[in-house]
């Protein structure tokens, strides 16, 4: 078939190319403007003129003499804009080995289209857009500047509540009540207790359990427990274990429960107290993170992030099981059986709930893929998956990359980008649905 001559009426371009009924500028990449030369009527309002047109001949001007007071002037402003032109470009484009100065954030590459006969005929109906979408291929440099969405991820802070509550679960019992509870006791079950035996109470009383009260209101949680445990070892009533158990335990009966209940909060709270420091200990590390974030130590963020990473889930994993709180003193072997078996439970408390740290896992994971997108070598091996990911997509396995994104951490841009291809991979497939096109 013969070649016809065609003319882009939006750039001038002419060119050869077979008889068809849709074509494309090579220079311009138009379609609505190309037009057969023949068809072409240069004499229209729009049309560019033939190169070898004459115009219309104006009359040749007398050169401008410029006065001669002017000159001295005109070569003093020449030079002031000729320095000033040589500062500009000595500040804009000097490469000041602070850093702060760096190179653009994306780099945009085009990838050579596919000839259509290999394309398909699917993709003929893509738009311009959407074909470079597909071809493009955007580049993050290491040493480029902080854009502002980029500045703002990382400037996130994201705070959270710890569940610590140091409190018991009653009021601690003062001298009057205990003595009050021992006196309505023996007038309910009509059994007084000698003077002798009630002063033993009083005292053990007096000696462990307020001073277990003092320890715990000064901060020392073990020393208060072991201080309320041994306020449980009552003498032997009448050197009668059996007389001892059915009359002064079961007289006092509400004491033991409530200090068993105290003891069992404090447990709680020992072993709580190791969660706390854990977060604690990630709320410092955070807080860090930032202090690296504003002064570009990309490195040491990227491993403190990792670290952080670790911590959370370590800590998330503890969630339901148990824990167990430092051992009892000796006087556990001296107390009744029953109370020092329920004492022996009260050891292994449930772990307690830890601080909701969702919202930090993704905000720790995020920042992960940005700063590591500023270190070069982390950098090269993040581009190289993105590129094959894109290569995957372009090949029509966009499916398999679809999958990968939701457990690969790339940078925004990249993950964006892919996205991006893969909504157009999605429309190429529709298409080719609809046209039986195997």
């Amino acid at each position: 078939m013969g070649k016809v001559r065609y003319r882009c009426t939006h750039c001038g371009r002419r060119f050869e190319a077979e008889d068809r009924e849709t074509l494309e500028c090579p220079h311009c990449f138009w379609s609505s403007s190309v037009k057969r030369e023949d068809d072409v009527d240069d004499r229209k309002p729009g049309a560019l003129a033939p190169a070898n047109e004459t115009h219309v001949k104006k009359k040749p001007r007398e050169p401008f003499k410029t006065p001669a007071w002017v000159r001295p002037a005109g070569y003093a402003a020449l030079g002031i804009a000729v320095i000033a032109l040589a500062i500009y470009c000595f500040m804009a484009y000097w490469p000041f080995s602070s850093g702060s100065e760096t190179r653009d954030s994306v780099e945009h590459i085009d990838i050579p289209a596919v000839p259509e006969s290999k394309a398909g005929a699917q993709s003929s109906s893509l738009s311009d857009a959407e074909r470079y979408s597909l071809q493009n291929r955007v580049l993050l440099a290491p040493d480029r500047t902080v854009e502002a969405d980029e500045r703002e991820a990382l400037d996130v802070r994201v705070s959270f509540k710890t569940g610590l509550v140091e409190q018991l679960p009653s009021r601690i019992w003062t001298l009057e009540a205990y003595t009050g509870l021992i006196a309505e006791r023996e007038a309910f079950y009509h059994v007084p207790l000698s003077r002798s035996y009630k002063k033993k109470l009083e005292n053990l009383f007096k000696d462990y359990y307020l001073s277990g009260e003092t320890a715990f209101n000064d901060g020392d949680l073990l020393k208060a427990r072991d201080l309320w445990v041994r306020s449980l070892v009552f003498p032997i009533y009448g050197d009668d274990i059996q007389k001892h158990r059915g009359v002064v335990l079961t007289m006092i009966r509400p004491f033991i429960n409530d200090t068993l209940s105290k003891i069992g909060a404090i447990n709680t709270s020992l072993v709580e107290r190791v969660i706390r420091e854990t977060e604690q200990a990630i709320s410092i590390d955070y807080a860090k993170l930032h202090d690296l974030i504003q002064k570009r130590s990309w490195q040491e963020a990227s491993s403190l992030l990792r670290s952080l990473e670790g911590q959370i889930l370590a800590l998330e994993a503890s969630q339901g099981t148990t824990g167990t709180a430092p051992p009892y003193s000796e006087a556990l072997t001296q107390m009744d059986a029953d109370i020092r078996g329920t004492l022996l439970n009260l050891r292994e408390p449930p772990m307690p709930a830890v601080a909701d740290l969702t919202e930090m896992l993704g905000d720790v994971r995020r920042k992960m893929s940005l700063v590591d997108s500023f270190i070069p070598e982390t950098l090269k091996q993040t581009t190289a998956s993105y590129q094959n990911m894109a290569r995957e997509i372009e090949a029509g396995r966009w499916r398999e990359v679809e999958g990968m994104l939701r457990n690969v951490n790339l940078p925004q841009v990249y993950a964006n980008d892919l996205r991006a291809k893969i909504e157009v991979a999605k429309k190429m497939d529709k298409q080719k649905l609809a046209s039986g096109v195997n």
